[in-house]
């Protein structure tokens, strides 16, 4: 009797294999849930050292006073600049400066600013209430990371 070639697959064949992959496929998506929920905590830590720092640029590089602001309702944080005048009149030019950015709805984090702004003066030292410094705290789904602003500029993660 000749033999036939069979080319493909059988059908329980098939199916064991994607029994095996469905169970390494749940086996594996906590971890993979886990490793994105930090790093987009991580990814929020670093846009609020990045906008202290440029905040910091600005008021050095502009000669006023910049106040960073975090809105612990809605995760958003700003720079605001103190009033300037125009050169040759007596107008103010008071501004938001540079862009709002939105981290609780880009890393899915919620913010808790202690106190919820905090001043840098033209020489870029912090203009502190209170000798602690600024105290942000980002969370999501039960992980938590900070960040601690200084008085004198030192930024502690």
């Amino acid at each position: 009797m000749p033999r036939i070639n069979s080319r493909g697959f059988t059908l329980v064949e098939t199916l064991v294999v994607l029994g095996a992959a469905a169970v390494l496929f749940l086996i594996g998506f906590p971890r993979v849930r886990t490793a994105l929920t930090k790093a987009n905590v991580r990814s929020a830590r670093s846009s609020v050292i990045t906008l202290y720092n440029q905040a910091r640029s600005r008021a050095i590089r502009e000669g006023r006073s910049v106040t960073l602001h975090f809105s612990n309702s809605n995760g958003t944080a700003w720079m605001t600049g103190s009033p300037r005048r125009a050169a040759g009149t007596a107008t103010c030019l008071c501004d938001t400066v540079g862009t709002t950015r939105y981290l609780g709805s880009a890393y899915g984090v919620t913010i808790t600013a202690s106190p919820d702004t905090f001043r840098i003066d033209p020489r870029g030292l912090g203009v502190q209430p209170s000798a602690s410094g600024t105290v942000i705290k980002l969370a999501k789904l039960g992980y938590q990371d900070s960040v601690l602003i200084y008085g004198y500029g030192r930024v502690s993660k």
